[in-house]
């Protein structure tokens, strides 16, 4: 395992879940409300039964757009931090624009990734680019791109969700598993790092001109 690779990934899952904003820490514990699944009693799923329980099909053609809300939450804070901007997916993108409580943005483009912020751009490291594209395959429901990386799982509470545990190095390195929820389209999903702080994600799509 590359140890540089490792630094850049959770740096750039910090940076999406945070926006590099600043905030105050409480000791009270966060809300635990989304337990993560318990998986020694759960038998693997197929990429076909996964979009079968989803009922979602991405296709060879993506081309997605919407808002989305973000709460993070971590042990030290008793309420979770709260984010909310847009996004744009396609086949060769992907564009995660965070507008509140400040603007910044992550871009993956032509196979090359790019922060923004109030000082500009700047380019990131090429590793950088599995996690983009890691978020871009969530968000697209794009399981047989993710099953290269992750082993798939119903949910313990409801039918309309899965669970993806991480099985390549590159992965459980910085997270310990993701729930993805959604019919038809993903709605939501809540990513636990290695420490079971959460970040949970909810989607909403704009409707085609």
């Amino acid at each position: 395992m590359n140890i540089s690779f490792t630094k850049m990934a959770t740096f750039l899952l910090a940076f999406f879940c945070c926006a590099c904003a600043l905030f105050s820490i409480n000791s009270a514990m966060a809300d635990n409300t989304v337990k993560p699944t318990t998986l020694a009693d759960k038998v693997s799923l197929s990429v076909e039964q996964v979009e079968k329980r989803l009922q979602i099909n991405p296709g060879s053609d993506v081309s997605q757009h919407g808002d989305f809300i973000q709460r993070k939450y971590f042990k030290v804070l008793k309420k979770p931090f709260l984010s909310s901007g847009s996004f744009e997916i396609s086949n060769n993108q992907f564009i995660w624009k965070t507008s509140k409580p400040v603007e910044s943005a992550i871009i993956f483009k032509n196979g090359e990734l790019y922060f923004k912020d109030n000082s500009g751009s700047k380019k990131a490291p090429a590793q950088a680019s599995t996690i983009a594209k890691l978020l871009q395959h969530l968000i697209a429901g794009n399981f047989t791109a993710l099953k290269s990386s992750f082993l798939f799982y119903d949910d313990n509470n409801t039918a309309d969700c899965v669970t993806l545990k991480p099985k390549t190095s590159a992965m459980t390195a910085f997270i310990e598993q993701i729930i993805l929820c959604g019919e038809k389209q993903v709605d939501e999903f809540v990513l636990f790092d290695k420490n079971m702080n959460r970040t949970e994600i909810s989607i909403s799509y704009n409707k085609p001109s």
